[in-house]
């Protein structure tokens, strides 16, 4: 877990996520264990889901460009 640890904050952070502590070490011990189509909460209302081959990191809505409803700025990390 200790290296889902350092790489989760910068992961994130392409999505304009910023991870508190605890976001990071819940993100750390549940992501060697995920299965698909499980999702955890970050703080500000950003979330991380598993696919079955990616993990997506979604900002929150607010944190989205004026105007977009696309759902960016999402970001996408395979696997």
């Amino acid at each position: 877990a200790e290296g889902w640890a350092v790489l989760w904050p910068a992961i994130a952070a392409r999505a304009g996520v910023v991870m508190d502590r605890r976001g990071i070490a819940r993100a750390a011990a549940w992501a060697p264990g995920a299965t698909a189509g499980q999702a955890i909460p970050l703080s500000g209302d950003a979330r991380i889901v598993r696919t079955a081959s990616t993990w997506v990191v979604s900002a929150a809505p607010s944190a989205r460009a004026p105007g977009t409803t696309d759902g960016g700025p999402d970001y996408i990390l395979e696997q």
